[in-house]
């Protein structure tokens, strides 16, 4: 995607990578017309989970679509608690659809409280993965390994 290739680029030659980079990415890749390419490789057949400042744009961008919006930070916990919603999520599958991917802590964290509650997580859909290999869960639309 032309647009998505421009963002990361322009991106690349002011960055050195880093908290910096990621930071500015997340920002930059929260367009419309980058999330509808998203969208049309997301079977959307599952209740979509999201979170964290992405998850609000994408709620605020399409309002008609079936999500479940969790707070954002996931990545820095060691677990989360969806208790008070395990009647929404029991016997249920979801996908994830987040900005970006590297290590795979926010999409862990949201897995294990899914599985504890007996739902599925089936996949994991996102805008960029910088994650050094490459998880058979996870498509992308960008993967910066595959690329530089």
């Amino acid at each position: 995607m032309k647009l998505l290739n421009s963002i990361i680029k322009q991106l690349l030659n002011r960055y050195v990578e880093g908290q910096t980079y990621f930071t500015a990415l997340d920002k930059a890749i929260q367009h419309k017309l980058i999330a509808d390419k998203l969208f049309s490789i997301a079977p959307i057949k599952n209740t979509i989970i999201l979170s964290g400042g992405f998850g609000k744009f994408i709620k605020r961008a399409y309002p008609e679509k079936d999500l479940l919006l969790l707070d954002g930070g996931l990545r820095h916990l060691d677990k989360i608690c969806l208790e008070h919603i395990a009647h929404k999520i029991k016997k249920k599958d979801f996908i994830f659809l987040d900005d970006s991917y590297y290590l795979g802590r926010t999409r862990n964290v949201i897995r294990a409280e899914i599985e504890r509650l007996n739902g599925n997580l089936k996949h994991t859909y996102v805008i960029y993965d910088g994650s050094m290999y490459k998880d058979k869960k996870v498509t992308s639309l960008f993967r910066y390994h595959e690329r530089f």
